[in-house]
């Protein structure tokens, strides 16, 4: 067994330091953009269950949203797998785009009176985000798995309001050579930390929910 040194607090006090920044940011950029895709969707539904007339065009919507992800989207198309793909074996940062072409769409495919699940927008908003962070920080790709799980335990929080939950969303995606306490840490405070961030931009869980699931 190894012996701890004395000092060991001190020598690691950088790490940690660079890890709560990391997850003070990750909080931070999941809690938003849940925010702004909340308060979207609620506008989306307000206005189609004012104009049912619309669901007339959810042919012509699907296929402007289709068109949209086949001209920008090809790099961001695996979705979720190419999230956990990137976990599982990281090979390059997901681009950013991913977080406003997911938002968008499922916005957009609410308007039109079509259906389209959160947790999937939840997850690769907070996960594109999150891995923007990894360049800046020059992470290495096992510390950037730790990034890529917390953004998704972050963004699943801040879209229900469910920590507990979210953790698992974003263990369960860990690769089976072992965890951590480190890795458990980090990934067990984002999603009270995104959902807090939420929270504060004033995002209300009761009034969301009850739309949305009209």
């Amino acid at each position: 067994m190894r012996k701890e040194s004395r000092f060991e607090p001190i020598i690691i006090l950088p790490e940690v330091l660079k890890w709560s920044v990391l997850a003070t940011i990750v909080a931070v950029l999941a809690g938003t953009a849940s925010a702004i895709f909340l308060a979207s969707l609620d506008w989306a539904s307000n206005w189609r269950e004012s104009h049912l007339w619309i669901i007339a065009f959810l042919p012509l919507g699907g296929f402007l949203i289709g068109s949209v992800y086949h001209l920008l989207g090809k790099k961001i198309q695996g979705g979720n797998n190419l999230i956990i793909d990137e976990i599982h074996d990281p090979k390059a940062v997901i681009p950013l785009r991913m977080t406003p072409l997911v938002l968008i769409g499922t916005v957009a495919t609410h308007f039109f009176g079509g259906s389209a699940g959160r947790e999937g927008t939840a997850l690769q908003m907070g996960a594109s985000l999150a891995d923007q962070l990894t360049g800046p920080f020059r992470l290495t790709p096992e510390n950037r798995r730790i990034l890529l799980m917390s953004g998704i335990s972050a963004g699943f929080a801040s879209v229900f309001g469910t920590p507990w939950p979210a953790r698992s969303s974003g263990w369960r995606c860990w690769p089976s050579d072992g965890f951590g306490t480190t890795r458990f840490c980090l990934v067990l405070s984002q999603p009270w930390s995104g959902m807090k961030s939420r929270w504060h931009g004033g995002s209300s869980i009761p009034s969301t929910l009850s739309k949305v699931s009209r």
